[in-house]
């Protein structure tokens, strides 16, 4: 048995990327349990692997996903608490990492600021 594409997909076209490409909510939705399928038209499309790559990397919402998992694998008992811990807190730090982030001066940078005059001899 063939499997047939289905007659309206939105990767056909000479467009490079479609306009779900990385659309978390489009390409990986929740269903009514809980749990994120995507749906029949990513199926059949040549991009979905990146797509869903690219919709988890570089979204808020991926993280959430990410969140997700991990809650999940403890509630079943796949983890233990520390684990639950240390990927949580890998998670976290991978979040603040994309956060722009006001970088801190050394205690050079700081003495020279205070005490050392602006002017150069």
């Amino acid at each position: 048995m063939l499997l047939e594409r289905p007659e309206q997909n939105p990767c056909d076209g000479d467009q490079t990327n479609p306009n779900c490409f990385g659309d978390l909510d489009i390409v990986f939705p929740k269903n009514i349990n809980g749990l994120r399928v995507s749906p029949e038209t990513c199926l059949a499309c040549e991009l979905k692997t990146s797509c869903l790559r690219d919709a988890i990397q570089n979204s808020t919402k991926g993280n959430d996903i990410k969140h997700e998992h991990v809650d999940r694998a403890y509630e079943s008992g796949m983890i233990g608490f520390w684990e639950r811990w240390s990927r949580k807190k890998t998670l976290n730090r991978l979040t603040q990492n994309k956060l722009p982030r006001k970088r801190r001066q050394s205690v050079w940078q700081l003495f020279k600021n205070k005490w050392l005059p602006n002017n150069p001899l």
